[in-house]
């Protein structure tokens, strides 16, 4: 089993190295990993033209968007499963390993993310002499927070044939948005009960910037999609008000909070 790795990057000098050696440095080798510069203005395609590796491929991409990177970081893939990786995230160098494993083991799964923190120290440092548990995600979780980090994601590529991949026309919830189209398609999600991902929270981020609050409530419009399909409507409409007023809580407190899961 093969498997192709995505990330897009815009303006990301000051994180990508890292997150590139993460991957590389997976105990499973048998990867690809496809690198979309989206137009970076500053020295991020000189710093991945220096990481010298056979299995690294980059792309120069106009200025057309996450949404066009991605769909055409997945066109360009190889394998029929494909992990993505955002560019300021760092895998536990097992994650690779583990998912895929999981993966040969369950073939009724085509979806896979794992466990993810934004505490850097509880991300899986050492190999483990077994196979950890995993676990269907309820879509009514999508009504509090995104329960699928972005960057913790392996899929099969056909899986996307159906909602045509990710959104070219978003702006941001790139992600959101394509978790959600699959709900509508009554697709099913897991995640594997470790920590394989360090998520970072900064400043740069769309979520961190001046346009804030109309993130957030696109979120909530998404979330009102799958609150109609689930039950207890009532308890989802909390959780989305909830979630809501958690969004606007300054980045450290939430970091402060996140940093415990």
């Amino acid at each position: 089993m093969n498997i192709s790795v995505i990330t897009t990057v815009f303006n990301g000098e000051r994180f990508i190295k890292e997150t590139v050696q993460s991957i590389l440095r997976q105990t499973y080798s048998n990867i690809e990993y496809i690198i979309i510069d989206d137009f970076s203005t500053d020295d991020t395609l000189n710093t991945l033209y220096s990481i010298k590796d056979p299995r690294l491929k980059i792309y120069s991409s106009p200025r057309k968007g996450r949404g066009y990177a991605l769909n055409f970081g997945i066109n360009k893939a190889k394998s029929k499963w494909i992990s993505i990786i955002d560019a300021d995230d760092v895998a536990s160098i097992f994650k690779l390993e583990i998912q895929l494993k999981l993966l040969k083991k369950n073939k009724n799964i085509n979806f896979l993310a794992s466990f993810c923190s934004a505490n850097k120290s509880n991300l899986l440092q050492k190999n483990l002499s077994y196979l950890p548990n995993i676990q269907e995600i309820p879509y009514s979780e999508f009504c509090l927070l995104n329960p699928i980090c972005h960057s913790s994601v392996v899929f099969q590529k056909k899986l996307l044939d159906s909602v045509k991949k990710y959104s070219e026309s978003r702006r941001s919830l790139f992600d959101f948005d394509l978790w959600i189209k699959l709900i509508e398609r009554n697709n099913k999600f897991y995640k594997v009960e470790e920590v394989l991902v360090f998520k970072r929270l900064h400043k740069e981020q769309n979520f961190e910037r001046k346009n804030r609050i109309s993130y957030i409530y696109d979120a909530s419009k998404l979330k009102f999609k799958v609150a109609k399909i689930c039950p207890n409507k009532f308890k989802n409409y909390f959780m989305i008000c909830l979630a809501f007023f958690y969004a606007l809580l300054p980045i450290s407190f939430r970091k402060k909070i996140r940093r415990n899961f």
